[in-house]
């Protein structure tokens, strides 16, 4: 497997806080890039656009194009040349995303009460199950709220599993705000999942024409960095689905920046998976050269967004540089 590469930015790096030491070295950093190294250009479709979509679309459209810039920096006539950029240049090839859905794997009985409950949470309506109308009815219950939690985590946005009286029933609340659960109409949940779906669908409508596997996971870490900033205040709270705060409203913590990165990932039908210890989460990608690591969290910095200003040193990490980092010691499969 070859190695990967330490690429800019010296010194420690505090993101997330966890400590970024420096282990790598640069041979080079990139330059502002002249017209004749632009291989990038963003030039989105803009036409025929709804109130709905120009609001969300101009939620990320800054990031998408700043990311743009940033590819360019890096792989434009002045960009990383030399051993450092070996990675970065290499023709990785991305293992298509062989994700396997918790309704694939789940029992008839449990698919049917998922069923019923994706139903009601997608139309924001009232649902109500007692386990105790059927044999081993609150276990098939149970996995079923888990499974759909697990392959809609959107959904979480405004609804959870409750239970009153006896029976599960659902908690509607304002986007991510689950301390005013029931208060928010139908209309601003459904508006604000919409807004979500339509900014990361423009992010992976826009990837680079042409770009390599490489590229493309890069692009989808360097438009998080700029689109959202570590905030450590959300430690301390209890956001359901923290994938929309770090694409609609700008904060993340690792949990944020490695959900969005794998939904993006999944999206464009690249192999993706987060793995998390006690302390932090990050991304594992698979493909055919072998198994690479990318924290967007640690690549990003919590300082003023300038050129040059995203590390590349935890972008495809390999088996041997995660091994000497305690960062990274005891991770397993996250369930996203």
């Amino acid at each position: 497997m070859k190695k990967a590469v330490v690429i800019f930015l010296a010194g420690i790096l505090l993101i997330s806080g966890c400590t970024a030491e420096k282990e790598r070295e640069t041979d080079k950093e990139p330059r502002t890039p002249d017209e004749e190294s632009v291989l990038f250009v963003f030039s989105p479709d803009n036409s025929s656009l709804s109130k709905e979509e120009k609001e969300a679309y101009a939620i990320v459209d800054g990031a998408i194009e700043k990311a743009y810039g940033f590819l360019n920096r890096v792989y434009g006539k002045d960009g990383m040349h030399g051993s450092a950029a070996e990675i970065l240049h290499s023709d990785i090839k991305a293992l298509p995303d062989s994700h396997v859905s918790f309704y694939e794997k789940a029992d008839p009985e449990v698919r049917e009460a998922y069923d019923e409950m994706l139903e009601a949470v997608r139309d924001v309506k009232p649902y109500s199950f007692n386990g105790d109308d059927k044999e081993n009815g609150w276990n098939i219950l149970l996995t079923a709220e888990y499974a759909l939690r697990m392959d809609h985590p959107e959904y979480s946005l405004y609804h959870s599993a409750d239970f009153e009286d006896g029976s599960m029933v659902p908690s509607y609340y304002p986007a991510n705000d689950t301390d005013k659960k029931n208060q928010g109409s139908k209309e601003e949940m459904l508006a604000a999942l919409n807004r979500y779906r339509l900014a990361e669908q423009r992010i992976v409508d826009n990837v680079p024409k042409e770009a390599s596997d490489v590229q493309k996971y890069l692009y989808f870490a360097a438009v998080l960095c700029y689109q959202s900033r570590y905030d450590h205040s959300l430690k301390s709270r209890d956001d359901p689905f923290q994938a929309y705060d770090c694409l609609i409203v700008g904060n993340s913590i690792c949990q944020a920046y490695a959900e969005c990165f794998l939904r993006l990932c999944r999206k464009e039908g690249m192999d993706c998976t987060n793995i998390n210890n006690d302390e932090h989460i990050w991304s594992c990608v698979k493909t055919e050269e072998g198994t690479y690591y990318i924290d967007v969290t640690f690549m990003d910095q919590d300082a003023e967004k300038e050129e040059n200003e995203i590390s590349l040193l935890y972008f495809l990490m390999d088996e041997t540089f995660m091994k000497s980092r305690g960062d990274y010691r005891d991770g397993k499969e996250y369930d996203e």
